[in-house]
């Protein structure tokens, strides 16, 4: 007997418990979980403009939160065209590209409290990454917009620049196992062999560093 994979794009839940959670989802909780994001800053922190003394002081990990948010909404928007949520998560996705710098590196809090980059594991900054790059990936197959994609391949670029090519990073692999599992859709998505390559790059050197990720060669 052959096992075929069949996707979540191919399935349709019609009625009964899922249904309505999938309806709730849709039309109550993805909008509402905007708002808390907007409420709690993470949403502004994209604009890269909190300065000291002003409210909602953006967190390190804020990122990752939105980017779970987008492509949660893309998962919907695949099965239900819903404009006006569609429209939100655009609105987003520009703060993300006007915001990042010219390497294509992008996280609000380290733009915004200009911290070195990649010099400790534990500020997560890869794993915020490899949410966006999912965000990206999904929010691209349900819309067809690649403009966060494109952007998450710059900035993923640079960082086989910075791990790879230079190895200049404070330590040398990611501190949750994310970011792979990201590099790997982005491989399926564009076809990039080099987003494979880096994931096993990561996953080669993971247990051959110390507990801050540092390479004990």
């Amino acid at each position: 007997m052959k096992i075929k994979n069949v996707g979540f794009e191919n399935i349709r839940i019609t009625g009964g418990f899922w249904a309505e959670k999938q309806e709730l989802i849709r039309n109550v909780s993805a909008i509402n979980v905007y708002n808390r994001f907007d409420e709690t800053g993470r949403i502004g922190a994209f604009a890269c403009d909190w300065k000291e003394g002003m409210p909602k002081q953006p967190h390190f990990f804020w990122d990752s939160d939105v980017a779970k948010w987008i492509e949660g909404v893309a998962y919907i928007l695949e099965q239900h065209p819903l404009p006006d949520l569609e429209a939100v998560c655009d609105e987003a996705i520009d703060d993300i590209v006007a915001g990042a710098d010219e390497n294509g590196y992008f996280n609000s809090y380290f733009l915004i409290f200009d911290e070195p980059k990649f010099s400790n594991r534990d500020r997560h900054e890869l794993y915020c990454l490899g949410h966006l790059i999912e965000a990206a990936v999904a929010y691209k197959r349900a819309t067809g917009k690649d403009k966060l994609l494109r952007a998450m391949c710059k900035y993923t670029d640079y960082v086989i620049k910075v791990f790879k090519e230079e190895n200049s990073a404070g330590f040398a692999t990611p501190g949750h196992p994310e970011l792979e599992l990201a590099l790997m859709k982005l491989y399926k998505e564009t076809g990039e062999k080099k987003y494979a390559d880096l994931a096993l790059h990561f996953i080669d050197l993971h247990g051959a560093n110390d507990k801050d990720g540092k390479n004990l060669e």
